[in-house]
């Protein structure tokens, strides 16, 4: 999935390499809420936050891959 324009992988490489996935997702979904992320970024996320049974992230993610 490609990340919204503007978003730096330095914003949450940091967690990843230290390998705090949830804060990982939760520094790229703060991203993509200033960036105007589109749906397949959101769905990607809330594919993560399932993997990591993250359930009230999953259903936020989904909710704005999905606006109304």
């Amino acid at each position: 999935v490609e990340l919204p324009p503007g978003i730096l992988s330095n914003s949450y490489q940091e967690f990843l390499d230290h390998n705090e996935l949830g804060l990982a997702m939760e520094a790229l979904a703060e991203a993509g809420d200033v960036r105007v992320a589109g749906r397949a970024f959101w769905l990607a996320l809330a594919d993560a936050a399932s993997e990591m049974d993250m359930m009230t992230e999953v259903r936020i993610y989904q909710d704005r891959a999905n606006p109304s």
